[in-house]
């Protein structure tokens, strides 16, 4: 398990600021939860799941709905019912779904949509439903698996939530921070550079690989050139 100090003393090195004179542990450390939350956020690699049993929908809004946690970054499914009666929600547009007002039911929905963050809880969204369903509804039943980023990371000895095959792209990052921070901008191209390379190989890992996936025969009928001639 890879650990806060693991990831401090990898960017000391990198930077060459061994006793931390450049960069203390709090500007290494609000690097480190940056990179996770943004690396979780791209490659979709850390994921939590929220589930709702004979639950109350929230009242928060006109219409009822989930209080998404404050972990949530993008969902990746919402399931709604209970056993075998659950389905699967489509997402709507927010736009779409807030272009007149809609007659709230307790009926099972079809779709979902997801607010901006709310005022009334701060940092965090709300998911609503289509056909609009009432506020405060009662015995409830969903499934909403979502992309997390995470609790920030306090000490040394927290562990780092992202798959240790990442570590050297957060490196990379807090680096990439720590020259930007000294106004070594090429320094700083240059590591973003590397992160975009190394997180295009990585993410192939989480493709879905599949017997039945869809590929391309290759036209046996096409010629194909080289320097030789036609074959």
């Amino acid at each position: 398990m890879t650990t806060v100090l693991d990831i401090k003393s990898a960017a000391k090195s990198f930077t060459g600021d061994l006793t931390g004179v450049m960069f203390t542990d709090a500007d290494l450390l609000r690097y480190i939860n940056y990179g996770v939350t943004e690396l979780g956020r791209r490659t979709r690699s850390v994921q939590n799941v929220l589930i709702g049993t004979n639950a109350t929908l929230s009242s928060l809004d006109q219409y009822g709905g989930v209080l998404l946690p404050a972990d949530f970054i993008a969902e990746l499914d919402v399931y709604y019912g209970q056993g075998s009666g659950a389905q699967r929600l489509a997402r709507i547009p927010l736009a779409t779904f807030s272009t007149q007002f809609l007659q709230t039911t307790a009926a099972q929905p079809s779709g979902y949509t997801i607010s901006d963050y709310m005022s009334t809880a701060p940092g965090q969204r709300l998911m609503l439903f289509y056909p609009a369903l009432t506020p405060g509804l009662t015995g409830q039943y969903f499934r909403i698996n979502y992309v997390s980023k995470g609790a920030a990371m306090a000490i040394d000895g927290d562990v780092v939530p992202l798959p240790p095959f990442f570590d050297e792209v957060l490196v990379m990052y807090v680096v990439k921070r720590c020259k930007m921070q000294e106004d070594d901008f090429a320094s700083a191209q240059f590591y973003g550079a590397e992160i975009e390379k190394r997180l295009a190989e990585l993410t192939s890992e989480f493709a879905d690989h599949s017997d039945l996936s869809f590929y391309t025969i290759r036209d046996e009928s096409t010629p194909v050139y080289t320097v030789f001639g036609e074959f």
